[in-house]
């Protein structure tokens, strides 16, 4: 999957493809790689994207979530062209899954805010006037104490907020306020809260992969009104949605890590998953009585299998997970 977030909050959806890097300096130095791509239902034309052969990856925009496609590769030199490898079906599936959702009511926090002026280069230029704690706007009635006037920048850093696990994200944000956003940024860490400090920042319209976050916005206005207030920001952290699929699996095959005992194994996965939000399991077996499955959890696909009650396992199972 590869999802990038547009202004408006929405997202445009593709799919990312990679390949192992080539060696032959005709094709990495000048050449280049072709990729193809349509609807695996369809027969008419290819869409092609085309880039360096010393790339292993190409990210195709613009696909629609849930179709699947047929996609295949070559490589280009400057006097011949390769065979199209062998071609692969793949699903495409969207952002869909809101994992959490932080509102920092600005109007009554108190803690420090910074004033300043924007000045070259994207750099906030603080006064040495310009901290004070807040504590709702008639605080800033008495604005004779500032040598700069409070329109020239207004940041507000959020506190740190730990997601519970590690996932890679892409963020939609509300801001209330008087004024505009100058900037929007974010950074995080898989490592700890203290950690996220030391982290460098990005602009919060890329996808991160974090536990804790942070996020800062620097909000302005064009002399001499309004007098920036920031009210609220609100900001939902988005994961992509993972699928995977077994048809026809044996579970009596399972044995290491993914065999508990008879009837209770871990479905096993060749994507990863922070967290598995669906499971779904048929079973396929022939014999008289009352099959049933249950889930046992959501950091792994645990399941068990009964017949008539009694852990047992079947002839072979189709499965779906989905996670993120």
């Amino acid at each position: 999957l590869e999802s990038r977030p547009q202004p408006d909050g929405s997202q445009i959806t593709g799919m990312r493809a990679t390949w192992d890097a080539l060696a032959a300096p005709a094709i990495t130095q000048g050449g280049s790689v072709e990729l193809q791509w349509r609807e695996a239902a369809s027969t008419g034309a290819w869409s092609q994207a085309t880039t360096s052969g010393a790339d292993t990856s190409i990210a195709v925009m613009g696909l629609t979530a849930g179709v699947h496609y047929v996609v295949r590769a070559r490589a280009r030199s400057a006097v011949a062209v390769g065979l199209w490898s062998d071609s692969v079906v793949h699903q495409v599936w969207g952002v869909g899954m809101q994992i959490a959702v932080f509102r920092e009511h600005t109007e009554g926090w108190t803690g420090t805010k910074s004033w300043g002026q924007v000045v070259a280069g994207n750099v906030l230029e603080e006064d040495s006037y310009a901290s004070q704690q807040w504590s709702g706007r008639a605080a800033w009635s008495g604005l004779g104490a500032w040598r700069t006037s409070p329109y020239g920048g207004f940041a507000y850093l959020s506190p740190v907020r730990d997601l519970g696990v590690s996932v890679s994200f892409s963020l939609q944000t509300t801001v209330d306020l008087d004024g505009e956003v100058y900037q929007l940024q974010m950074h995080g860490s898989n490592v700890s809260a203290a950690d996220v400090l030391t982290q460098p920042w990005v602009d919060a319209s890329e996808t991160m992969t974090a536990r804790w976050l942070q996020i800062n916005i620097v909000c302005i206005s064009t002399p001499a009104a309004p007098i920036v207030t920031l009210r609220a920001l609100e900001y939902a952290v988005r994961a992509a949605i993972t699928r995977q699929s077994f048809l026809d699996l044996s579970i009596a095959t399972l044995t290491g890590a993914n065999r508990i005992t008879v009837g209770d194994v871990v479905l096993p996965t060749y994507r990863t998953f922070a967290r598995i939000t669906f499971v779904s399991v048929t079973i396929l077996d022939a014999r008289q009585g009352v099959w049933s499955w249950s889930l046992l959890g959501r950091d792994a696909a645990r399941i068990q299998i009964r017949l008539d009650g009694v852990l047992t396992d079947p002839a072979s199972i189709d499965a779906t997970i989905e996670g993120y």
